[in-house]
């Protein structure tokens, strides 16, 4: 870098295309870290973003080398995410291995040294990852930054900060554990991990290295979770009543929403959520009453995707808005024969059955009895026997002329006299 305080790289090779000239009016609150996924040297990341529509405005090369592509006043195609382009700087590094990706030490000591730079210069504060830096990933689903979101953040981030509290000529700030200082840094990160930005375990304990404790605390407060010294289980002092009911009525969402925002409680939550709603003690009966009423609201859709989000309360649920909807339809008086098509359906879907009139039609009254039906049918059967014969064998016109009157007197009276309509008599 020719000079960090006014941001002058150590080469300027500008893209004539994928940016957009300004910022539209936002201001620059951020940086945007990314790898290659290749060791590129400047020259290469605007060859390559010359047919691919993308660009970064810096480029940190494996010798240490930076470059800018994008002049920071514009606005760079870098991070899938229109709103982040326009508020960010990005920063590539060049990679020196593929498996596992990793950088060189000069990549990362100049790209913890650009980060710091460029916190300096905007006003953005000291260097705090998930804060002021986020990675590519934070914004798409991508695997980008690599290592500088897993094995190599911690040190880069440290730079980063090393540089900035030396390029400011301050003290090093206090660690994240003291968040009378850094409280709305923690807050934010506090935020990002209840998203499921930060994943779980391990991985969510190495991304936020020295800040995790720190950052645990505001979430397990934000959740309701206690620490007590005498417990000796694995969910020391956790209240898993509350943590359940919480759950029951909402708050933690459903499949890996949940699981990402109870963490390790997960599993004896979901063991306490499953007792209450099978009749345990507590007021199981009230929480699913008000999920039924979500149910009915619309909040949970329809058919699979009702049961997905619903899960082991589904059946349990599901009765209680069949009996609701029921007891409402009583309530109001309500009759299929003012119920719209879609009613019925929807009755339908959630009961298995439906009140739909039965319309088998009642018994039928003929006009005349018995007897004077069956004499005209018999005597019309005959007569049409008689009038084939003379077709046959004798005169066809005679014959006709009987065929056809036995046929008309048949056909009129046929709708009086019906075999089939007999049956039930």
């Amino acid at each position: 870098m020719k000079n960090w305080d006014t941001l002058e790289a150590d080469e300027n090779l500008l893209m004539n295309t994928h940016y957009t000239p300004g910022r539209s009016g936002r201001n620059i609150d951020k940086i945007v870290i990314h790898h290659n996924a290749g060791n590129l040297s400047i020259a290469d990341c605007y060859n390559l973003w010359q047919t691919r529509e993308a660009s970064a405005h810096y480029q940190v090369d494996a010798n240490g080398r930076i470059g800018q592509l994008v002049w920071d006043a514009d606005t760079a195609w870098q991070a899938d995410n229109w709103d982040a382009n326009i508020t960010s700087i990005g920063i590539e590094h060049a990679d020196i291995n593929t498996s596992p990706w990793t950088i060189s030490d000069a990549t990362l000591d100049n790209g913890a040294h650009l980060v710091a730079a460029i916190c300096k210069y905007y006003g953005l504060g000291r260097p705090q990852w998930g804060v002021n830096v986020f990675p590519h990933s934070r914004f798409t689903a991508t695997v980008c930054p690599a290592s500088l979101a897993g094995t190599q953040n911690a040190a880069y981030m440290a730079k980063a900060q090393q540089w900035y509290d030396s390029m400011t000529g301050g003290t090093p700030a206090p660690t994240p554990s003291q968040p009378a200082t850094h409280g709305t840094n923690l807050e934010a990160l506090a935020d990002a991990v209840i998203r499921g930005e930060y994943g779980n375990g391990d991985e969510r304990k190495q991304r936020l290295g020295s800040q995790y404790d720190a950052v645990m605390a505001i979430v397990n407060a934000r959740y309701g979770v206690t620490t007590n010294t005498t417990a000796t289980s694995a969910n020391t002092g956790v209240d898993i009543d509350g943590l359940a009911r919480r759950v029951i009525n909402g708050e933690f969402g459903v499949g890996d929403a949940r699981k990402a925002a109870l963490g390790s409680n997960y599993e004896a939550v979901q063991a306490r959520v499953n007792q209450l709603l099978a009749g345990g003690t507590g007021t199981s009966s009230t929480d699913l009453n008000a999920l039924a009423d979500a149910v009915i609201r619309g909040e949970y859709g329809n058919g699979a995707q009702r049961q997905a989000a619903l899960g082991a309360n589904y059946a349990a649920v599901q009765a209680l808005v069949n009996r609701n909807s029921a007891t409402k339809k009583k309530q109001e008086g309500t009759t299929m024969a003012d119920n719209t098509l879609d009613t019925q359906l929807e009755e339908i879907m959630e009961t298995g059955t439906t009140n739909i009139p039965d319309h088998t039609a009642t018994p039928y009254t003929p006009v005349f009895n018995d007897t004077v039906r069956t004499v005209i049918y018999v005597a019309t059967l005959v007569a049409s026997v008689i009038g084939l014969g003379f077709m046959s064998f004798g005169s066809p016109e005679i014959g006709g002329f009987i065929s056809t009157a036995a046929g008309i007197i048949a056909a009129g009276f046929g709708v009086a006299y019906n075999p089939v309509r007999m049956a039930g008599k």
